[in-house]
């Protein structure tokens, strides 16, 4: 597919009257410097590490004509062209976000928000995944990665073209971030997950997450959107929705009913749906797509379904989330490393147990991050669940987890913490044998996939 400039004088001017623009338009609105092309509108985004202000001249060399700017006083500055456009906001992510807020008006398509405590990335990869089926892949926009904060939204939202659809991601770290993402993504179709206790350095509890997440469905009450509503989430159940919605679930009754088949297959419509990501918490998600899809394209026959269902044995998903991979001798991993909370790490360690019956069990425990006052409760419930899980060894990383060791009692002999990503590396490695499992889990800011590149 041809990308399109986007981004005329005219647009750009109309969102920032006072801008001198020197040039016709923009390819791409872009902030990272490094991948920089030819007729990009740079944004200096001020971060915590770098500055996106010292890589100006860095970008225009690689082709950008312009930049957006809250600083005036930048370094090498007097070394970019003539024709270079400089356009200042005092904000300089608030102004992406502007430019976000102006582009998603011109477009006519459906755009989906994908929004909960735990499954988004891979519900907006299925719901991609099958929609491609239906169209083609690249008619379908969907959020890289876990683009979905404040600026990773607003960026997203800026790369689509001349896609049909559109999925984004949406994530909430702080109170009236919901409020911030809706107000710029405008979504046509919404879904919410689950919701669990998530982020409460900064949403304290499950109560503030609920109303956090639930405002993407007053959101489409009041925009007269659709939504498909999670049954089996007592906070969406007893929820009102929207005039155009679908009901789901595995546990409760709803419009479109499931049923897991261990460790990794879903019965719906009549059609048995292989699943690459085992477990009860893959199939939620795989039928949280199915319902969107169906939202969408409710004229899909029986047969059109059962032609989609051969086609999901195909699925990748994202890197780090429910992978099953097989390494040297016959050894299986795990691979849940990408973030945790304390309901995707109970969900994640169920469905490890299924799938690995028969084999020697190998746990790494990493730190779950950004709990606040939950957290000591949290990783002493976690310690305690692989515990009687029965595992054959644990291996805990991170302080959190340290603290919660040193507090319990009666610790089985196969239980160690480790200081080090190496030494947890090395004794995993000395103790595993062949046709072995390893279970691989831990917030983000814990990097546990370093450990799977040593042993593999």
């Amino acid at each position: 597919m041809v990308k399109q400039k986007m981004f005329s004088k005219q647009f750009i001017q109309s969102v920032f009257p006072k801008a001198n623009v020197s040039v016709k338009g923009f390819q791409r609105i872009w902030t990272d410097s490094r991948s920089v092309r030819s007729g990009d509108l740079f944004v200096a985004i001020p971060g915590e590490k770098f500055d996106g202000h010292g890589f100006i001249a860095q970008a225009a060399k690689l082709g950008a004509t312009g930049a957006l700017i809250s600083n005036a006083d930048f370094p090498g500055r007097s070394e970019l062209p003539k024709k270079f456009t400089l356009i200042q906001a005092k904000n300089t992510t608030e102004a992406l976000r502007k430019l976000a807020k102006a582009y998603r008006k011109k477009l006519k398509i459906p755009i989906i928000a994908v929004a909960g405590s735990n499954g988004k990335t891979t519900t907006k990869e299925w719901i991609w995944f099958l929609l491609s089926q239906i169209h083609t892949p690249d008619s379908i926009f969907k959020t890289e990665k876990s683009q979905n904060s404040i600026l990773g939204i607003a960026l997203s939202l800026l790369q689509i073209r001349n896609e049909k659809m559109a999925v984004i991601e949406i994530g909430i770290d702080e109170p009236n971030w919901m409020d911030q993402h809706l107000e710029v993504v405008a979504p046509t179709h919404g879904i919410i997950t689950t919701i669990a206790e998530e982020h409460l350095n900064r949403l304290k509890n499950i109560e503030t997450v609920a109303k956090e997440e639930l405002k993407l469905l007053k959101f489409m009450i009041k925009k007269k959107g659709s939504f498909a509503a999670n049954q089996d989430s007592s906070w969406i159940k007893n929820h009102k929705l929207p005039l155009k919605h679908l009901t789901y679930a595995l546990d409760e009754q709803a419009e479109i009913e499931g049923f897991f088949e261990s460790p990794q297959t879903l019965s719906a419509f009549g059609a048995r749906w292989s699943n690459p990501l085992p477990g009860k918490h893959n199939a939620q998600n795989l039928l949280a797509a199915l319902t969107i899809v169906r939202l969408i394209h409710p004229e899909l026959t029986r047969e059109d379904l059962f032609r989609l269902s051969e086609s999901t044995q195909n699925f990748q998903g994202e890197a780090h989330r429910s992978r099953w991979i097989k390494i040297k001798n016959d050894v299986q991993v795990f691979d849940d490393c990408y973030n945790a909370n304390p309901d995707s790490m109970e969900r994640a360690l169920q469905s490890f147990i299924e799938i690995s019956r028969g084999c020697r069990q190998h746990a790494v425990i990493g730190d779950m991050l950004d709990l606040g006052d939950a957290s000591e409760n949290a990783h002493q419930k976690i310690l305690n669940q692989v515990i009687v899980l029965g595992m054959d060894n644990i291996y805990l990383f991170g302080p959190k987890l340290k603290a919660a060791l040193n507090k319990a009692t009666n610790l089985p002999k196969n239980i160690r913490h480790f200081e080090t990503i190496d030494e947890v590396a090395a004794a995993l490695h000395s103790n595993l044998k062949f046709g072995d499992a390893v279970f691989l889990k831990g917030s983000r800011g814990m990097a546990l996939e370093r450990i799977l590149e040593k042993i593999k």
